[in-house]
Formats: structure tokens, C-alpha cells, sequence
């Protein structure tokens, strides 16, 4: 039997489902690809390749960009099924511009503002004040998820358990914005949701 080449992942065989092949260019240099192989690991229906890590979205979106236009080459035997970018809204002045960039290549936006410990936060409690990143990287320390820059290793049970809330949670602040009028990636707000469904089994019908 042949061996697989060194760095991709193996498709199963047989009855068992094939898992996705997820490739996520992160600007998080540790938590936000920590959370990510965490989740993949747990569930094991994605793989999850991290492609550039500490760039800007604009950055992020061009070497994303290049898998995008791999995979459509390779419809066939694509390496990688999807491609994502995560990042943070910040101070970052081109987001916007990313996020168009990114979804015209076909490239999925996981995006937080201020930062992605807000969709942490989000597992354990609302938070619809605005907020600034430092605030939010204090909170979410305080509610024992994050270790300095890592996922704690006692957080994982904590996020799992409130991942649904979580997730309803920022459609609600989603709606908030939509209401209220003040637009799409308001703070606080993220859609990180949208990535990790991916990496998680589909509810039943």
C-alpha cells in the first residue's frame, strides 16, 4: 500500500466519510490556530493545514488568494477543499477591502472586532458593550480561556460545551447591529462561527 506524501493528510478509505481539508491563513500568530487544531483534533472531520500567521488581512487575503486559485486548477484532486482567513477588525483600516477581496476569490472571512477573544468570551457570557482589545484579552483571561497567548488547557471543555450559545450569541449581536444601525462588524461582533462549523459535525436534520 502506498504511503501518503509527507504533509498532507490522508483521506480515509472505505465506508468511512473523507474529512475536509481546510487550509486557514491566520493574523493570530498562537490562539486563533491553537483554537482551530483543537477543534479539529476533537471532532475529526476536517483537517486543518495553517497557512500564514502575523500578517495583515490584506496579506493574508493575497496568500490565500494563491490556494483559492490552486484548488480551482485542481478541481479534480484538490489538496485543500476550502480556503479561510481569520482575523481581527482592530485598528486595521483595510477590512473592509480584505473581506470584499477575500469572498470575491471565493475565499471564506472569519472575522472578530475587536479581536478574536471576543468569540471566546462570547462562550461564557453576552457581551454587547463595546470594547476595546486589550479589555477583551483581560476578560477573557479572567474567565480562564486563554494563558497568555494560548487556549488555557482547561478552556476546552468550557468551549465545547458553550459552543452553541456562543454561536447564538454573535447572531445576536449580528442582528444588534443590523437593528440598530450601526452595520456589519460592528463591535463588538464576529463570525468565527461560520469557520468552525466547518470543523464540526453537521446537526441532524
Amino acid at each position: 500500500m502506498k504511503r501518503p506524501k509527507p504533509g498532507r493528510p490522508r483521506r480515509p478509505l472505505g465506508r468511512e466519510q473523507p474529512r475536509r481539508v481546510i487550509k486557514v491563513h491566520c493574523e493570530g500568530r498562537v490562539t486563533e490556530p491553537a483554537y482551530l487544531l483543537s477543534m479539529a483534533k476533537a471532532h475529526r472531520v476536517a483537517h486543518v493545514h495553517i497557512g500564514s500567521v502575523g500578517k495583515d488581512p490584506l496579506s493574508l487575503v493575497t496568500d490565500a488568494r494563491q490556494d483559492a486559485q490552486l484548488l480551482k486548477r485542481r478541481k479534480k484532486q484538490p489538496e485543500i477543499d476550502e480556503v479561510w482567513v481569520i482575523f481581527d477588525t482592530d485598528e486595521h483600516p483595510n477590512v473592509p477591502r480584505a473581506c470584499t477581496e477575500a469572498r470575491d476569490a471565493g475565499i471564506g472571512v472569519a472575522v472578530s472586532n475587536p479581536c478574536f477573544e471576543l468569540w471566546l468570551i462570547l462562550h461564557c457570557r453576552d457581551q454587547t458593550a463595546a470594547l476595546e482589545r486589550r479589555e477583551a484579552q483581560h476578560h477573557a483571561r479572567d474567565l480562564g480561556l486563554v494563558d497568555g497567548k494560548d487556549i488555557h488547557p482547561d478552556a476546552h471543555n468550557t468551549l465545547e460545551a458553550g459552543y452553541t450559545t456562543a454561536k447564538a450569541r454573535a447572531l445576536d449581536l449580528d442582528n444588534r447591529h443590523k437593528t440598530g444601525g450601526s452595520g456589519p462588524r460592528a463591535n463588538p461582533s464576529s463570525n468565527v462561527w461560520k469557520l468552525a462549523d466547518r470543523l464540526r459535525p453537521s446537526p441532524p436534520p
